[in-house]
């Protein structure tokens, strides 16, 4: 059988409130924040996510997550099934991703 190599993809992740989201986070945003978090841990420790993190800006903050997955089509339910989407604490675009460079650690 022979397995399917894997593509890389990132999704950024904007707040859907905005920079009220920085400054006054609600119990529901703040309880879906912590589900993503966790949901990227686990894919991090799974070798799904290779990185993840935010940029933080102010009124242009965003996040960054890098996927190592065999489709888009896997991406993107990956990318749809972040609870902090699901819950609409953050709105998400997927894009292909070139990985060129990568530190060894």
């Amino acid at each position: 059988m022979v397995m399917a190599e894997n593509k890389h993809f990132v999704y950024i992740i904007r707040p859907a409130r905005g920079v009220a989201f920085l400054e006054q986070a609600t119990p529901d945003e703040e309880q879906a924040m912590s589900a993503h978090f966790a949901y990227l841990k686990a894919a991090t420790e799974a070798g799904t996510v290779l990185m993840a993190g935010p940029c933080i800006a102010g009124a242009d903050t965003f996040g960054i997550v890098v996927l190592r997955l065999e489709s888009e089509a896997a991406a993107k339910s990956f990318m749809d099934n972040d609870p902090s989407v699901q819950a609409g604490v953050q709105n998400a675009t997927l894009y292909p991703f070139h990985l060129a460079l990568w530190a060894n650690h």
